[in-house]
């Protein structure tokens, strides 16, 4: 009889994979200038060199909640200065 035949292992767990992270998003990310701290700034801040950005106000008062992914430029410009931004009512 075959009654005493151990059964096969179960097949193996698929071993995770690291995420991918698509081309286009690493393009980009080699475009977005560094800090002086050497972190990147934002996406916006891509446009910088060329005078055709815009400065992100919460950036300045250090309260950008978009991080890297900001529109708008995280770097100082001349003549910037913190300006009052009114809540939402």
């Amino acid at each position: 009889e075959d009654h005493d035949e151990i059964p096969p292992p179960p097949p193996a767990a698929p071993q995770a994979r690291p995420p991918r992270v698509p081309g286009r998003v690493s393009e980009i990310m080699e475009k977005i200038p560094l800090d002086a701290k050497g972190n990147p700034t934002s996406v916006g801040t891509i446009l910088h060199a060329q005078g055709s950005c815009q400065p992100c106000h919460y950036w300045f008062r250090g309260d950008c909640k978009n991080s890297v992914a900001c529109r708008y430029c995280h770097v100082r410009h001349p003549g910037q200065a913190v300006k009052r931004i009114r809540p939402s009512k």
